[in-house]
């Protein structure tokens, strides 16, 4: 049997090995689609693989899933897919790679389920691709946690009488409606709020942000995350992923490290596995206190000054996005939320900012005003919509230039 290149540089890491580790005996079968690996050691040392020549470059091998394995009498087994690059090696356990650890922080109205790619309950149709092509880029090379946000959404946030509502097409029902007779009105009005009611709760829709922020709940949102990474992820957190809100929610963490950072592990705002964060992947993220920043003070983004008297700026104190108990803007309520990078998280994390082209055209300008404060800092624009990012996802190529960041930042290749 003739082997391909791929089996004969694994033969050669493979002999390697069997000097430095002891292993008794290992070979590979190959066809045209698979490899299958068979070896027998001892129970210290782990299955690896790097799935590339610059992961190899790296010593970067992390372990093969052991129900991935099968056992035998003395021996294990391995079947692998061989349409891409792939080395091995037989590892103790102190010279496996870790894989990179990304905290992914969902928008408003989802959960950490969906941001992960599942299916609401009871509505198996709503297939959601938020992350799931970079999950499937990345293969074993990351492990993702997917956190869900303690608080649920005002059915506000998708009526289609609110300008931002997050619901695609409500700008033509509200028209709709606008022009339809008043008993006609009022009971879509009233069937509509019945659906949305019933959609939040069916879906165990989330939000991060409580709408009273003077009873310390930012502390407390930012406390909750410290405590998910230190008991649901192993190692490191290395990224945060945050999309919406979520994006809100990863430069508000990041702007606590100046002074969470000094705490230590008796304190109960010590960070633990966050302490060492490389940085974050903001997709369309929306930052109340930009907005406010922006809104406030036209000059921080000269683009925005032929805007001044625009229907999107004066939909700002339209009565609609008013909370009807406190009266305060919802989309300005920034009170609170600290999500501006203050200095020291300008000059200590690395940020990649991913933009739908159909996004406000006013919010571009404010989310590159924001991100762009970050010393560090790359942005990305793609075809797509804010709202459908949960169950599109982005384009491919938007993927495999977002791994190829996290690499580059993780070995700190730049």
């Amino acid at each position: 049997m003739s082997l391909t290149p791929l089996v004969t540089l694994f033969f050669l890491i493979g002999y390697c090995g069997c000097i430095s580790a002891q292993i008794l005996d290992i070979q590979a079968a190959t066809d045209n689609s698979s490899i299958t690996l068979d070896w027998s050691a001892g129970p210290d040392y782990k299955l690896t693989k790097a799935d590339s020549i610059s992961n190899l470059r790296r010593g970067f091998f992390v372990e093969i899933d052991s129900e991935e394995v099968t056992a035998g009498n003395g021996t294990s087994r391995f079947n692998d897919s061989v349409d891409d690059a792939a080395f091995y090696q037989l590892l103790a356990d102190e010279d496996i790679s870790r894989p990179i650890n990304i905290l992914c922080l969902h928008g408003v109205t989802m959960n950490g389920n969906a941001m992960s790619g599942g299916s609401p309950a009871l509505l198996p149709l709503l297939q959601s691709e938020a992350t799931s092509g970079l999950k499937n880029l990345a293969r074993r090379n990351i492990k993702f946690y997917y956190p869900s946000g303690t608080h649920r959404p005002s059915y506000s946030l998708m009526s289609s009488s609110n300008p931002y509502s997050l619901v695609p097409g409500a700008s033509t029902w509200r028209n709709f409606k606008a022009f339809a007779p008043l008993p006609i009105r009022l009971s879509l009005s009233f069937g509509e709020n019945t659906m949305i009611s019933w959609y939040l709760v069916t879906t165990n829709a989330r939000q991060w942000y409580d709408k009273d922020f003077t009873d310390g709940a930012q502390d407390t949102m930012i406390q909750n995350l410290i405590t998910y990474a230190n008991e649901s992820i192993q190692g490191d957190v290395d990224f945060l992923l945050g999309y919406s809100e979520g994006g809100s929610v990863a430069t508000n963490l990041m702007s606590a490290f100046d002074e969470y950072s000094d705490y230590g592990p008796s304190h109960p705002h010590y960070l633990g596995n966050l302490k060492n964060l490389k940085g974050a992947i903001l997709v369309n993220p929306f930052t109340a206190e930009g907005l406010y920043a922006a809104h406030n003070d036209r000059s921080l983004i000269p683009s925005l000054q032929n805007y001044t008297q625009s229907n999107y700026w004066n939909s700002f104190n339209d009565s609609s996005v008013m909370d009807p108990v406190t009266g305060q803007n919802t989309l300005l309520n920034h009170e609170g939320i600290s999500d501006m990078p203050d200095e020291y998280s300008k000059e200590n994390f690395s940020v990649l900012t991913l933009i739908a082209n159909g996004e406000e055209i006013l919010t571009n300008p404010i989310i590159e005003y924001i991100t762009g404060l970050y010393t560090d800092n790359e942005l990305i624009y793609y075809d797509g919509n804010h709202s459908l990012y949960w169950t599109t996802g982005v384009p491919s190529f938007v993927d495999d230039q977002t791994l190829d960041w996290i690499f580059k930042k993780y070995f700190n290749e730049d």
